[in-house]
């Protein structure tokens, strides 16, 4: 069906297919799951993926293999945070966290804890004493893949066209470079801390982060990247120094966000925000960094981005 998510006066190009797929579905008791499992252990779906598309008669809605697609905004964020292990780390999506004013007059959508949770972090008149910016880290990204904040007019048709703006954001902006950090009691800097071997490190790596193990042509190099100063990668204890503690600033809410100070609060918490966590200071620092290009590689691959 073209398209897929618009059936109102479209023609199926094969009816006794459909036709077949709603019998089964009656027949399983109306278990999604169970269509999705035939669809996908067909012969058809497992066909290897195609770079580019067949030329078919656009009437002819044929299917002859998988093309490769990049991910959605959303499928992207929530992989990003699934391959390092870490949760989003966003403010509550409200300008009134302190719940001062009316319940019908505040709005709260939560913390977000998957990407498509997220909203449009715009405000009243723009101002800045009311951004949200580590929720804004991950819009940022979101937004140069095609996502709208608007959740009054969700999009389905976003924009397929190569952008330079996704690899520049992938490679060097502040959501990424935080994520691949190993920062204190994260899974990366556990498994570089547990890691037998820089092999086993490089394997692990790939499986979190494109699913699947290196090739030995793939492997070489970030095994030597790593095998250099592996055995001494962790520091001794007298030189681990604990993180120091930011210093506590004032709330800025809806209630007093019109006041002198907000402004310049907001701009140092934005600072804080671009700055990130800081790294795990059980490993050494050389080391790390050369780990964290490692784990960098492998999230900027084009295979990270484009499935299947």
């Amino acid at each position: 069906m073209e398209p897929p998510d618009d059936w109102e006066g479209a023609t199926p190009s094969h009816p006794e297919l459909l036709q077949w797929l709603a019998d089964r579905l009656v027949a399983s008791g109306y278990q999604v799951e169970a269509i999705e499992r035939l669809v996908m252990q067909s012969q058809l779906y497992q066909r290897t993926a195609t770079d580019l598309p067949v030329p078919v008669d656009p009437l002819q809605h044929t299917f002859h293999a998988p093309q490769k697609r990049r991910m959605t905004a959303e499928q992207l964020v929530d992989s990003l945070h699934q391959a390092t292990g870490k949760s989003i780390d966003s403010e509550e999506l409200t300008f009134d966290p302190d719940g001062r004013r009316a319940a019908d007059n505040r709005l709260s959508l939560g913390f977000p804890s998957r990407a498509w949770m997220m909203a449009s972090l715009n405000n009243e008149r723009d101002r800045p004493s009311l951004d949200l910016p580590r929720a804004g880290l991950v819009a940022e990204v979101m937004q140069a893949f095609g996502w709208e904040g608007a959740r009054q007019m969700p999009r389905t048709d976003r924009p397929l066209d190569p952008d330079p703006l996704q690899p520049g954001i992938l490679a060097q902006g502040h959501l990424v470079q935080h994520l691949t950090r190993a920062t204190e009691g994260s899974p990366l800097a556990q498994m570089a801390l547990d890691a037998p071997s820089p092999q086993a490190l490089v394997d692990q790596l790939f499986r979190r982060c494109l699913t699947r193990s290196p090739s030995p042509d793939e492997a070489a190099p970030l095994v030597a990247a790593l095998e250099e100063g592996f055995d001494n990668r962790t520091r001794a204890e007298e030189l681990v120094q604990p993180t120091p503690v930011d210093e506590l600033l004032p709330r800025v809410t809806w209630s007093n966000h019109l006041v002198p100070q907000a402004t310049t609060i907001q701009m140092e918490m934005q600072r804080r925000a671009r700055r990130g966590p800081a790294a795990d200071a059980r490993l050494e620092p050389l080391w790390r960094e050369r780990y964290e290009d490692v784990v960098w590689s492998l999230i900027n691959a084009s295979e990270f981005v484009w499935i299947p």
